[in-house]
């Protein structure tokens, strides 16, 4: 586990931080949070991507906003970046003035070294336009037995010993409803769940069977809370074991989709008499505010008529009979 970090108010009144993008911001402190206690940590795309906007539905999208926010972090020298054995790892500089450690763990990664910083224009996998290929990486060795299952691990980049770049990189669609599937039923404590064979196969059939990415993304969001999950058969194989399952489940997501818009509530009889009830109070009140007007209105023209044509004893009189029938409506 992690220890607990602190974020300084003076995070706030940084001006170089606060000339960045929002997005950059929020790396710099996921970086503080992932660093070991030295200040460095892994700096893989997909990694840093998926802890940092985990829950993100573009994947792409993740990786294309982690690629600009390392920029623009490492342009203000908030990080730097280096390389170990193939490996690409971040250091956060001046990490004394961040946090403060005692009794110090471990190295969770090889220590910072000046000597191996990349530069920037020429660091791996944070180009602006990150391609489908760019998503592939390897992890696993292939070879008999379990370690054809270990071909890739959610969240956890491989060694690089057993990496074998053409033949162990999976492809960017199945990764991609792997992943979704790894956030829709994450594992519980246990190890960190993995794109073995059988998992892979099975995402390939559907695929080749003419299934887009997002259906069956949709199909697994379609065994949430059903009876997979509550008996435990939520693996990926399991789910789209075959055709007919995957489509059983992309029906389930539609119902869910159709149940949860909202309906209009029968109005009961009660609540009818009632509704009507105040419709006509309210037609009666409008009526009579209409005639008041009208009796104002002639009372005006009244007034100006008789000024210039009658008596002021005969105006004020008739003013007497106008302001009788007007007091009479309000009775």
């Amino acid at each position: 586990m992690g220890r607990i970090r602190t974020i300084k108010p003076e995070w706030l009144d940084d001006e170089s931080l606060g000339m960045c993008s929002d997005s950059a911001r929020l790396l710099s402190v996921g970086l503080i949070l992932l660093a070991d206690d030295y200040g460095n940590g892994r700096a893989h795309p997909l990694y840093l991507a998926s802890r940092v906007w985990g829950y993100s539905d573009d994947s792409n999208e993740s990786l294309e906003r982690l690629a600009a926010s390392l920029r623009e972090i490492r342009r203000i020298g908030f990080i730097a970046l280096y390389e170990e054995n193939n490996q690409q790892y971040f250091h956060i500089v001046n990490w004394e003035k961040h946090q403060r450690i005692d009794n110090a763990g471990k190295p969770k990664v090889p220590p910072f070294d000046e000597g191996k910083t990349v530069p920037l224009e020429s660091a791996r996998g944070i180009s602006p336009r990150v391609s489908a290929s760019s998503r592939n990486f390897a992890a696993g060795r292939e070879g008999k037995g379990k370690e054809e299952e270990k071909e890739y691990t959610s969240g956890i980049e491989p060694k690089q010993s057993q990496a074998k770049p053409a033949q162990s990189a999976a492809s960017a669609d199945v990764v991609s409803v792997f992943e979704h599937w790894v956030k829709t039923f994450p594992s519980s404590g246990g190890p960190p769940l993995k794109l073995t064979k059988a998992r892979r196969t099975k995402v390939q059939a559907r695929l080749a069977e003419g299934w887009s990415v997002e259906d069956l993304k949709h199909a697994i969001a379609g065994a949430k809370g059903g009876w997979h999950e509550a008996n435990g058969h939520t693996d990926l194989a399991t789910l789209l074991g075959s055709e007919s399952k995957a489509r059983k489940h992309l029906a389930a997501w539609k119902e869910k989709r159709t149940s949860s818009t909202p309906r209009r509530r029968e109005e009961s009889d009660w609540e009818r008499q009632e509704r009507e009830r105040n419709e006509a109070e309210l037609k009666v009140l409008v009526a009579e505010r209409d005639e008041r007007a009208r009796l104002y209105k002639l009372e005006q023209q009244s007034q100006e008529s008789l000024e210039n044509e009658i008596s002021p004893q005969e105006a004020q009189a008739n003013l007497r009979i106008l302001s009788g029938m007007v007091g009479g409506i309000g009775k």
